[in-house]
């Protein structure tokens, strides 16, 4: 049996350890095979104290000056004695068999670059707008084709990137560690690296992991704009343009600021254009909470949410082009 490395980033996760810890001791994977490295970047809300005071034999806690994930996975990953890396995230409720699946599949399929499993979007809190942002990044209105969000895959699918995953300690060997640069989407430029070397990345049925979204509209949309802002280093680094859908939130800020200049020259077609837009996605959301039988209470919060999700990606996306976002000093919590 392998040696499995469970590597964890960590910043002012408090809030969520407990239950997060809870899930990770209960893996059905031996312990004595297993150890748990979490990695903390310098946090200030008790994570660190409250992680180096729990009496758990496989647990290894280690700080990470630098604070941002890329560095902590780093860190953590070449302080690993296990011969398979699993990741886990705080914000997320692991079923007890997650270690063990994954650990089973990748030994069983040793020519595999990454393997996941499918998310569950849910609150963290229960009032409208936590419920609401759930719902919307849990739709492809929200978050596109991204298959492990959407769906549940009746069947092994090879995907182009899957949440968290399990990796052979070897393969950091062959196409390098995550990149330091990326502060956000590193899991992309790291998983298309992956694929560049002719591995595979599989998505499997189960067991799903339970996410825990933003819980406000404000860390929400600071978390998709940071996404749209790093997007573009992806795309210099991998030397092409993943998904043409990443585009569209772009046109759509272009869109809007077109129309912005052309307001003091034709207010009707201004209006009219931007009444336009927001029907589209009136109709588009209606339809979506129609067909997956949501509570229609939540209508004009789930229409805000999917708009300022794809105005806030296209704004990151589009200062990007203009602003280097390594040149920007962007907070490293959640």
């Amino acid at each position: 049996m392998k040696k499995i490395s469970i590597i964890v980033p960590c910043k002012n996760e408090i809030n969520f350890l407990e239950e997060f810890i809870s899930s990770v001791t209960a893996q059905n994977y031996p312990k004595e095979y297993s150890e748990i490295i979490v990695v903390d970047g310098m946090s200030n809300d008790g994570s660190y104290e409250y992680l180096t005071g729990l009496d758990i034999k496989n647990l290894i806690v280690l700080q990470n000056p630098h604070q941002y994930v890329s560095q902590s996975l780093n860190i953590g990953i070449r302080n690993s004695t296990g011969s398979l890396i699993v990741r886990m995230d705080v914000h997320s409720i692991f079923p007890k068999n997650y270690v063990s699946t994954l650990a089973d599949y990748h030994q069983n399929n040793p020519y595999i670059g990454n393997v996941g499993v499918p998310c569950k979007t849910i609150s963290p809190v229960n009032n409208m707008m936590s419920n609401s942002i759930a719902a919307a990044i849990s739709s492809p209105l929200g978050v596109g084709t991204s298959n492990f969000r959407i769906n549940v895959p009746k069947r092994v699918q090879l995907v182009d990137t899957v949440p968290f995953g399990c990796w052979s300690k070897k393969i950091f060997d062959k196409v390098g560690y995550f990149d330091e640069d990326l502060i956000r989407n590193q899991d992309d430029e790291f998983n298309q690296r992956i694929l560049k070397h002719g591995f595979e990345i599989h998505l499997l049925s189960g067991p799903i992991i339970n996410y825990f979204s933003r819980k406000d509209l404000r860390s929400h949309a600071k978390m998709f704009y940071q996404y749209g802002l790093f997007k573009p280093l992806v795309n210099k680094k991998i030397k092409k343009i993943t998904t043409i859908r990443q585009l569209a939130p772009v046109f759509l800020v272009a869109w809007f600021f077109i129309l912005i200049l052309i307001l003091p020259f034709n207010l009707y077609l201004s209006l009219n254009m931007f009444l336009f837009i927001l029907s589209g996605y009136a109709i588009s959301s209606f339809f979506y909470l129609f067909l997956k039988k949501y509570n229609f209470l939540i209508f004009f919060h789930f229409m805000m949410i999917i708009f300022i999700t794809h105005i806030s990606y296209g704004a990151g996306y589009i200062k990007s082009l203009f602003i280097d976002p390594r040149s920007n000093k962007i907070s490293s919590s959640r």
